[in-house]
């Protein structure tokens, strides 16, 4: 066991879609950018996990700031950092076919590869909004990948996050669980270091603890970049990467975790909807969006097996990957949280997927494509009257 206790951070780098190429330029320079500064100059104890969303980093080329990419390549080469593998969408791996979620992270795996070059040397998973099912847990191990980041939800409470053993899952592989701690990635963005040591100390009893800190509350003068400088000091906790966890924490401890997300809540667990947030039972509009989804990538199944290199086969599988990032679903939901342009425009999407591949896709499932999208327009317009 080693010494603690130990912090392993993850710095996630997400944005929405429906983030315009001025906020992606804005939040590399305003945060990103500061961030790379303090982490160069801590190089010397820094160890961190940075969790890259693959759509992100190419918008991130798009907008000019491919030199973020360099400066995380840099600080991942020279042993300071590793990289998180993640999909190519940002789609919501638990609700979508497993050949689908395949696919996602061979494409994302693809991407990251062309920006990063040699740098880019994955672990393990990160998957889109820590959501969990087991198809993940299968798919990553066939893919070599050692361990996958969960939110401690997936454990069936909130504060069951391990903190002295790792848990495994009963594959044929090797496949480790790192659970978020909720309370110490709140605690990192807005306790002082003092509150914090506090905290880590009575949580992990000199074991450790996993944090997921969002890149772009990283900005200067910020507590989280505070918090951020002390970890790297002579005084804070022990910094580790996920991977280094394995080595240290010997311990093996199977496990089958619950499907959840991050934004699962143990009410949601209570009455089996882990995944309300993107998928309510009683949200139509979220239901027409999926209901689009699952025409676009059964018809793209089964073209890729009758008609793999037809153009029409092709554009419909494009066109579907972008379709299925998770934000517009999320931005569906009821509350504050909902986007009309979004969820138009994601629905949109699906459903020119489906029509794009013109007669090589069956009229009536066409013609369910329409009344999807038809219906959908009618939803969002009821619940937008002003719009």
């Amino acid at each position: 066991m080693g010494a603690g206790p130990i912090l392993a951070l993850v710095i996630e780098f997400y944005l929405p879609p429906s983030a315009s190429e001025t906020e992606v330029a804005q939040t590399a320079e305003q945060a990103y950018r500061p961030l790379l500064h303090l982490l160069e100059d801590h190089r010397e104890r820094a160890a961190l996990t940075f969790a890259v969303d693959p759509a992100l980093a190419r918008r991130l080329v798009a907008a000019r700031q491919s030199g973020i990419l360099h400066g995380l390549a840099s600080l991942v080469e020279g042993g300071s950092a590793e990289f998180a593998a993640g999909t190519r969408s940002h789609a919501l791996l638990p609700r979508i076919p497993r050949a689908e979620v395949v696919r996602q992270i061979q494409l994302g795996d693809e991407l990251m590869r062309e920006l990063f070059g040699d740098a880019w040397s994955p672990q393990g998973l990160f998957p889109p909004a820590l959501a969990y099912g087991r198809q993940v847990a299968e798919t990553a191990a066939a893919r070599r990948l050692r361990w996958l980041v969960l939110d401690e939800i997936s454990l069936g409470r909130i504060g069951a996050a391990p903190t002295r053993a790792v848990h495994v899952a009963n594959l044929d592989r090797e496949l480790a669980f790192f659970f978020r701690s909720r309370d110490l990635s709140a605690a990192f963005l807005c306790a002082t270091p003092r509150a914090l040591a506090r905290q880590l100390d009575a949580a992990l009893d000199g074991g450790y603890g996993v944090a997921v800190v969002p890149a772009e509350k990283l900005r200067p003068q910020t507590q989280a970049m505070k918090n951020l400088e002390w970890l790297f000091g002579e005084g804070g906790p022990v910094p580790a990467t996920l991977t280094s966890l394995l080595a240290l924490f010997p311990e093996r401890v199977p496990v089958e975790p619950l499907p959840a997300s991050r934004r699962t809540t143990p009410e949601d667990l209570a009455m089996g909807i882990p995944f309300a947030a993107w998928s309510a039972p009683d949200n139509d509009v979220q239901g027409l969006l999926w209901h689009l989804a699952a025409l676009a990538w059964t018809e793209a199944a089964r073209l890729c097996e009758e008609r793999p290199d037809a153009p029409e086969t092709r554009r419909l599988r494009a066109v579907l990957d972008a379709g299925l990032h998770s934000a517009p679903f999320r931005q569906a939901s009821h509350g504050p949280a909902f986007r009309p342009e979004a969820v138009l425009e994601a629905g949109r999407t699906l459903y020119e997927a489906v029509e794009g591949a013109g007669a090589l896709v069956p009229e009536s499932v066409r013609r369910q494509a329409r009344e999807a999208h038809r219906r959908l327009v009618g939803a969002v317009d009821s619940r937008t009257p002003f719009r």
